[in-house]
């Protein structure tokens, strides 16, 4: 029965601690870690993105990683913005190619 009580008294220990550390913990997401260049080209290879990533990581390297005057929170959304903005720049390309003739 005591080594049930202690126990007991070792979670409730555990789970003031836990709490406790939720408290403090601060509510802002952390401050976004700017990728390497090989980890924008792995993430691309693993999600079948087709995108010049030298050229992103060029870019947001010379900006400071910023979107307009905001820190940028997340660059692999990032990445999928360029792509889709690349397909959708070459698709009216074409249509304006054939178009004009």
């Amino acid at each position: 029965m005591s080594d049930y009580i202690e126990r007991l008294a070792n979670l409730e220990k555990i789970v003031a601690e836990l709490q406790r550390q939720m408290a403090n913990k601060s509510t802002k997401s952390s401050r976004m870690v700017k990728p390497a260049l090989d980890e924008i080209k792995q993430y691309c290879m693993d999600n079948h993105i087709t995108l010049d990533c030298e050229k992103f990581w060029n870019y947001y390297e010379s900006n400071g990683w910023k979107v307009g005057k905001n820190a940028m929170k997340n660059w692999k959304a990032a990445v999928r913005t360029w792509a889709s903005q690349q397909v959708s720049t070459r698709l009216t390309a074409t249509t304006a190619k054939e178009y004009y003739g």
